[in-house]
């Protein structure tokens, strides 16, 4: 069950990654995108690949790619863009575990066709950490609703914050994204989830 819930949270990592770089502002007037998302998992279950599709008059048009590597003590993620039918990368992360607890997260951006580092955070010390999550499970384990927010001179605003529904089964079938609209979350994404192997 520890093994699913770290591979679902870094899916929902992922994705929330490529959104957040993607959007400069959010328009809080609009209804919240409808979107599905095709998850493809390895012969262990785990998510190898993600795709999801937004609703654009009427036709499902591919948006976002992430894919994930592992490894026996790291978790690599890439994030691409669809643009012009080209997949286009955005932002990669490298997670480095020890005995599945999470120890380090790099993050990069691609510059000039190689890889960048722009963020490198450890979780051997987080006495000075300025951020927070907030994860909420069902009585069963499944993760339910997630959460990040920042303490800026005491100023908590929040990050990104998403919300699964699950239809019994230990995976989820849908996917609720919100943003912080400076005092409030708002709705802005519904996904519905579908698993391949």
């Amino acid at each position: 069950m520890k093994n699913i819930v770290i591979t679902l949270a870094l899916a929902v990592a992922i994705i929330t990654a490529a959104i957040v770089l993607d959007r400069k502002t959010v328009d809080f007037s609009s209804k919240p995108a409808i979107a599905k998302t095709l998850i493809k998992c390895d012969e262990m279950g785990r998510v190898v690949e993600e795709t999801t599709f937004t609703l654009q008059a009427n036709s499902w048009i591919e948006y976002s790619r992430s894919t994930k590597e592992y490894s026996d003590e790291s978790v690599t993620l890439v994030n691409y863009k669809s643009t012009n039918g080209e997949w286009v990368r955005v932002s990669k992360r490298v997670c480095l575990y020890d005995d599945e607890n999470l120890i380090s997260e790099s993050t990069y951006q691609p510059q000039d066709g190689e890889w960048m580092l722009t963020s490198s955070v450890s979780y051997t010390d987080l006495s000075n950490d300025d951020m927070y999550e907030d994860m909420l499970f069902d009585k069963d384990g499944n993760l339910i609703m997630t959460a990040h927010y920042q303490d800026k001179n005491g100023v908590i605003s929040g990050l990104t914050k998403e919300e699964f529904v699950y239809d019994g089964g230990v995976n989820p079938c849908k996917r609720i994204e919100y943003a912080w609209s400076g005092s409030e979350w708002q709705k802005t994404e519904e996904q519905s989830l579908q698993y391949v192997r």
